[in-house]
């Protein structure tokens, strides 16, 4: 269960409750640098994330017999983010966002390549045509 440190929400059935965020948290994250600056910024993010699955929950009206939070967590991450684990998740979620990205990338460069390709073979058969038209002319007033 995550840490009721970090975040809370409190329902309000309307979806219009109460966030909190520790202040704690905030100021000592504020006060690293680097990598553990970075490590707890990612806890605070899955923290937002994790209490606004309450917040839907308390929109819908539903209440699950699970921790929502938490499942969202498994889901997303594959374990509960916390203080202790929050670096190891934050470099395996940078690893998947590049590999998006990087897959985006590759598909629009790909896309790019075929677009250029296809531009260019348009551009030499309109050229071959061209010329084709300039041999019939020039045979056309030779053979006047």
């Amino acid at each position: 269960m995550l840490n009721p440190a970090y975040a809370s929400y409190t329902g309000n059935n309307k979806g219009s409750g109460e966030f909190n965020l520790n202040s704690g948290t905030i100021d000592s994250a504020n006060n690293l640098s680097g990598e553990e600056q970075s490590n707890l910024i990612f806890l605070i993010a899955a923290s937002i994330l994790h209490e606004d699955v309450h917040r839907g929950d308390d929109v819908d009206g539903v209440d699950n017999p699970e921790e929502e939070g938490e499942k969202f967590e498994e889901e997303a991450f594959g374990e509960s983010i916390q203080r202790y684990n929050s670096g190891d998740n934050r470099e395996k979620f940078n690893k998947r966002y590049q590999k998006i990205l990087s897959d985006k990338f590759f598909k629009k460069s790909m896309k790019m390549i075929k677009e250029t390709r296809e531009y260019e073979e348009k551009k030499e058969k309109e050229k071959e045509k061209d010329n084709t038209n300039i041999k019939r002319t020039l045979n056309i007033n030779i053979l006047k």
